[in-house]
């Protein structure tokens, strides 16, 4: 959406840019197919020394290869779950939203970006939490408000996600008073 200048025009001034961060973007960073059958790629991108690029469309071809995509389904996946590439999920995603933030401050030079991470009972994203905070960006920690509304640990949140991961309408009006609260709105 960034990318897009014509969306990027619609929107006047404002205040605040709020990521919501879901431990299914460590995924979409690292694997251009969702699904080996999608007949098509999502967008991946290159960090080379800390600058973001998109990957060169070569790839775009290679992605026609059955062979190919498995390929990289497979590695992609094994990244995504492996421990010994948490650095370089958490590195790659931190680098994003880097790139994020100086997109927006170059329109918006007085916009306060935030990365809000959604529970998820799989990970809880305390390094990454502290990456993006050594960068200066700000960062809501959804697990502490989950659990502070809810009174519960955390093994109770089937209820507030959709099928695909996605935090539902409950999920949000817990967070929603709690991050207009930490955020002085």
């Amino acid at each position: 959406m960034l990318n897009n200048s014509k969306r990027f025009d619609e929107i006047k001034n404002p205040e605040y840019a709020i990521f919501i961060f879901i431990d299914d973007h460590f995924r979409r960073s690292l694997s251009a197919f969702p699904f080996l059958n999608y007949p098509y790629s999502e967008s991946l991108y290159v960090i080379r020394g800390g600058k973001v690029y998109p990957e060169c469309k070569m790839k775009q071809i290679l992605y026609r290869s059955y062979l190919y995509r498995l390929l990289c389904s497979k590695f992609g996946t094994f990244k995504y779950v492996s421990p010994i590439f948490q650095n370089y999920r958490e590195d790659r995603i931190v680098a994003f939203f880097k790139e994020e933030e100086k997109i927006l401050k170059q329109k918006y030079p007085n916009i306060k970006f935030v990365v809000m991470t959604f529970p998820d009972s799989t990970n809880k994203v305390e390094s990454l939490k502290q990456k993006i905070e050594n960068e200066g960006i700000c960062v809501v920690d959804g697990f502490e408000i989950f659990e502070k509304e809810t009174h519960t640990e955390f093994s109770h949140q089937d209820e507030y996600f959709l099928d695909n991961g996605h935090p539902n309408e409950k999920m949000f009006s817990l967070f929603v008073p709690e991050l207009a609260k930490q955020l002085n709105l």
